[in-house]
């Protein structure tokens, strides 16, 4: 249609057609940017879970490297475990072991041997967790080669079991835990059967052969180093202190403990650091193979006495000379126990408490006599 306007051929194009709008482009490369961001966030993270777990790893297995593989029967004595190190002058001397028996709201308590700690009043102690600590010995006693150290609670990883009722027999299943040698052998078990009860070896305390000590015998393997360590039966409880082996070359497999029941009835006394007390006859004496002395003392021996210890003389007002023992008086037995010689004697005595009476069966005149002797505090 006209409408009386000139109109040019190429403004009509578009009069008849819709002038064309130009579209904006979707921003395609941003997808793949925010992919790249989201993966290396999670790379990231992945990374980071790695590094947390292994640490995490490497930090418990510090921390509880000495529990791998432990049979679950005896982990808590394994645990309760600890490597004794005796120090002079500050200088490391030698080592032992020993394990935490008690707790009460500050300190956890460790048994040992004497000749352990021997000398000092302060020794390190090495638990589970690789943890070197300050212990204080607090009471010792060579006789029964016993010793209490005190550490703090914190410090102690367990505390191991104790059996005190003997209710063990020969083939028993037993197991020996310590560090032998060096602590590279930190906290080795062994194990074996129970080869002897009621084993009494002659010991050298403060002379020779002044003293029985009655000993759980074992074949497990005791080494420089066991000494002081438990000895755990099958249950996993303590029902001894490993102390001696007896070193020869033709002997293998004989090592000794000293029975809890023997140990603990003292630990008390020990952890005040208090002296155990024993009794005494209030005599001096010697030995019934003491010749040269006896002879020199000028006491005649019969020649059919072959045991006993002889009385040098009662002490004036003591138990044993108000009950009239005398010089030259051999000593067979105490109750029904025979005296063979001053270990013996001692070994007797020790079993009973300071005020108990004894019969005292003496030699003299040729004719076997009786007492009756209040035992002394020495």
């Amino acid at each position: 249609m006209n409408n009386g306007y000139e109109t040019n051929p190429y403004q009509q194009v578009y009069i008849n057609q819709q002038i064309p709008i130009r579209k904006k482009k979707k921003n395609k490369n941003i997808v793949p940017i925010i992919l790249m961001l989201l993966s290396f966030l999670c790379f990231i993270v992945f990374v980071a879970l790695i590094i947390f777990y292994n640490t995490t790893e490497n930090k418990n297995n510090n921390q509880n490297k000495n529990i791998v593989n432990v049979d679950s029967v005896f982990q808590n004595a394994y645990n309760a475990t600890v490597m004794v190190k005796r120090y002079i002058g500050g200088t490391f001397k030698d080592s032992g072991s020993g394990f935490i028996y008690k707790t009460d709201n500050t300190y956890a308590y460790i048994l040992t041997n004497e000749h352990v700690i021997s000398g000092t009043v302060v020794v390190g102690i090495l638990n589970k967790n690789n943890k070197e600590v300050e212990g204080t010995v607090l009471g010792s006693d060579k006789y029964l080669d016993i010793a209490v150290v005190r550490i703090k609670k914190e410090d102690a990883p367990a505390v191991a079991k104790i059996n005190t009722k003997d209710k063990f027999k020969i083939g028993d299943k037993i197991y020996a835990i310590g560090t032998p040698v060096a602590e590279t052998y930190f906290n080795s078990v062994t194990s074996g059967i129970i080869s002897g009860i009621d084993r009494k070896l002659t010991l050298n305390v403060e002379r020779p052969k002044d003293w029985i000590q009655k000993t759980i015998q074992v074949d497990a393997a005791i080494n420089p180093g066991n000494s002081g360590g438990p000895l755990v039966n099958d249950k996993g409880e303590v029902i001894g202190i490993n102390s001696i082996k007896l070193i020869d070359k033709t002997v293998e497999g004989m090592g000794f403990a000293i029975k809890m029941s023997d140990v603990m009835r003292h630990t008390k006394t020990l952890e005040a650091n208090l002296k155990i007390s024993r009794p005494k006859l209030g005599i001096r004496y010697l030995d019934i193979n003491d010749k040269r002395e006896i002879l020199n003392n000028n006491i005649n021996i019969p020649n059919n006495i072959k045991e006993g210890i002889v009385v040098l003389n009662a002490i004036t007002g003591s138990s044993a000379y108000n009950s009239g023992l005398r010089r030259g008086d051999i000593i067979l037995k105490i109750n029904n126990e025979i005296v063979y010689n001053q270990a013996y004697l001692k070994y007797i005595l020790y079993q009973h408490q300071v005020g108990q009476t004894v019969d005292v069966y003496y030699y003299r005149d040729l004719k076997l006599q009786k007492t009756k002797v209040i035992l002394e505090s020495q």
